[in-house]
């Protein structure tokens, strides 16, 4: 559900040309974590293994010889 609010938006706008952030605040034990990653299980993941599967499924769809992509993530779990 969270993915859907969310994550698919901030697809689009990388798509559109945008850089793109997430950041999830909050007090320890509030789902931050499980939130961003969740818990690698089918039907489990969090927004960033979904954003990571939409990003790579679109990309290779691309069939545009005009087009190059270059990804990069940065993950930080901090306390």
């Amino acid at each position: 559900m969270v993915y859907k609010d969310i994550g698919e938006e901030m697809l689009q706008h990388a798509f559109d040309g945008y850089n793109i952030c997430i950041f999830a605040y909050g007090q320890t034990g509030a789902g931050k974590s499980y939130t961003m990653m969740g818990r690698g299980e089918e039907g489990q993941e969090g927004i960033i293994p979904q954003i990571c599967k939409d990003l790579f499924r679109r990309i290779r769809q691309t069939t545009s010889d005009d087009l190059k992509y270059s990804v990069s993530f940065n993950y930080a779990d901090v306390e």
